[in-house]
């Protein structure tokens, strides 16, 4: 398929720099302890479980290792890039 179908390397390069943004604010600027407090606004419906600060630190670290593999395998097959 053309290249064109997908989003483009620097479009692609930017989305992950802000997902990299996003991960730095929760594991170091304390954005976990603003999401454990949202987490625990929302668990009056007894629906969540409650989730500590470190958890979502460890979730997080995840979620960007996962995004980084994801991230450089799309630099070089642009296929697995989402499509516009």
């Amino acid at each position: 398929m053309p290249e064109s179908l997908y989003i483009s390397t620097g479009l692609w390069t930017l989305i992950y720099l802000g997902l990299s943004v996003y991960t730095k604010w929760v594991v170091s600027w304390g954005g976990a302890c603003v999401l454990e407090r949202w987490n625990s606004a929302w668990n009056w419906f007894g629906y969540f479980h409650e989730t500590t600060e470190e958890q979502i630190k460890f979730t997080t670290k995840w979620f960007w290792v996962f995004v980084t593999a994801w991230f450089v395998v799309g630099l070089f097959v642009p296929e697995v890039r989402i499509k516009t």
